[in-house]
């Protein structure tokens, strides 16, 4: 898909959180040689993806919507969510996209390597224990912000008054504002001693 992003829900408003995420602070610029647009795309389809399936589909409570396939495979090239995605659910997203991106990239890349041309000779090395904090820093974010999401998406606190399900006439006594009667019977007196009252409800 080309052309500027009119949509909240399409998946291209993440793109530039998504480099940052992978090329640093710097590398969410609008021409990009490292990863353009198309590929970028497609990364976050990818993390979205999978935080779907992670989630059992009910973290976000919506859905990733294919908008357009190429004309050889079929297969998808541009994408959109049912709904537009909030500020901490894009989060979740760029921490599985650089998740997904950087497990793939790290596994291609060296440890070490010694350079030698003429008479220069130099050699470079990556931390295998920074790489490592870094993905477990990744990880952290990412199940951080699944479980927040899950928890002020969570289903409302039910409970049941076994008083009332037992003794209906004693439940009334002793909450007359939440019983308010009993079934099957005209009126009945309700005194609240704490209120040093009688009131009559009516069935």
């Amino acid at each position: 898909m080309s052309g500027p992003v009119t949509d909240q829900a399409d998946v291209r408003v993440m793109i530039p959180r998504v480099r940052r995420a992978l090329l640093g602070p710097l590398g969410s610029g609008y021409v990009q040689s490292q990863l353009n647009d198309s590929d970028t795309t497609a990364i976050i389809a990818d993390a979205l993806a999978d935080v779907i399936l992670y989630g059992g589909g009910t973290v976000f409570g919506k859905t990733l919507e294919v908008t357009e396939r190429d004309n050889f495979y079929q297969s998808p090239v541009a994408w959109k969510t049912s709904e537009a995605l909030t500020e901490p659910e894009q989060t979740v997203i760029v921490c599985q996209a650089a998740l997904n991106y950087l497990m793939r990239t790290l596994t291609e890349a060296k440890t070490a390597q010694r350079i030698k041309r003429a008479d220069e000779e130099w050699e470079y090395s990556l931390s295998a224990s920074a790489v490592a904090e870094r993905l477990k820093e990744l990880r952290a974010a990412r199940d951080s912000a699944l479980a927040s999401m899950e928890a002020s998406e969570g289903a409302m606190e039910v409970w049941v008054n076994t008083l009332l399900v037992r003794d209906q006439y004693t439940d009334t006594l002793i909450e007359p504002y939440i019983a308010g009667g009993l079934g099957g019977q005209t009126e009945i007196a309700v005194p609240d001693f704490r209120f040093g009252t009688v009131e009559w409800i009516q069935a």
